[in-house]
């Protein structure tokens, strides 16, 4: 039990999955429960993070949800299948094309294929740099350099990992946004809300990001016209996301371990 209680509840539901850099691995059930199926994919010497067996992981993870929620279901004495048809037909009520067109989806969309493309390019750039370092460390001092390729590594590292997930993010925010229950409610604070905590992922993302933009800005000026468009971009979305969902702002995560 006491194992048990060490683990903050839900603190996985808005983070941004990159554990290696969780300050909080030791409080999270799903880290310790992916760390336990990697432990025992490599005592079976199965390959970790295999297809097949990230596809069992998966199917297992499902079913052991699905006991749960009926024996949750069974307890309050409700009609699972009533309340997915219900949600469905919740679900058809927006067409998809609603949420394509949001301006905040839109910019987000913008941002995350600008981004994908200026990180192709600088991915050879960089690994030219680096090896021309390398090349003449041997006859000559480039510590300065290997300090500055080291920043702008980290710097293309925190893009390529965010890019995407900002737009995942942001989708999910505003689906919230516009969904039946947000209409229903007229509930647009909601700072412990799926949309405010979905808006707060990406806004996270969005501040790192443009300090990322900005690295690479100072490393590599030819580029300039593409990194301050995207700049000015993550800027307009980050607006846009702390005035649709101002609640994003104050979000407090990891949650409260008394709640």
């Amino acid at each position: 039990m006491a194992r048990e209680q060490r683990f903050i509840s839900g603190i996985f539901n808005y983070c941004d999955r990159w554990c290696e850099r969780c300050q909080y691995t030791a409080r999270c059930r799903v880290y310790r429960d992916t760390h336990r199926m990697e432990q025992r994919h490599q005592r079976k010497g199965q390959p970790v993070g295999g297809l097949e067996v990230a596809l069992k992981d998966v199917a297992r993870s499902f079913e052991k949800a699905r006991r749960l929620l009926e024996r949750w279901a069974k307890a309050q004495n409700l009609d699972l299948n009533e309340m997915v048809q219900a949600g469905e037909e919740a679900a058809h009520q927006r067409a998809e094309g609603d949420l394509d067109e949001h301006p905040l989806v839109r910019e987000a969309t913008s941002y995350m294929k600008a981004c994908g493309e200026l990180i192709k390019k600088l991915g050879p750039v960089f690994n030219k740099a680096r090896d021309d370092a390398k090349g003449r460390a041997g006859f000559m001092d480039v510590g300065a350099e290997a300090g500055e390729l080291a920043r702008v590594r980290e710097a293309l590292e925190v893009l390529s990992w965010d890019y995407t997930l900002i737009c995942i993010k942001v989708r999910r925010a505003v689906s919230g946004l516009l969904g039946p229950l947000a209409e229903e409610t007229g509930s647009r604070d909601a700072s412990t809300s799926d949309a405010a905590g979905s808006a707060f992922v990406a806004r996270k993302c969005l501040i790192r990001s443009k300090a990322a933009l900005t690295r690479v800005y100072e490393w590599d000026r030819s580029r300039g016209d593409e990194v301050i468009d995207l700049l000015v971009t993550a800027e307009r979305l980050q607006r846009g996301l702390e005035g649709q969902l101002p609640g994003c702002i104050d979000f407090c995560w990891p949650p409260n371990e008394e709640e």
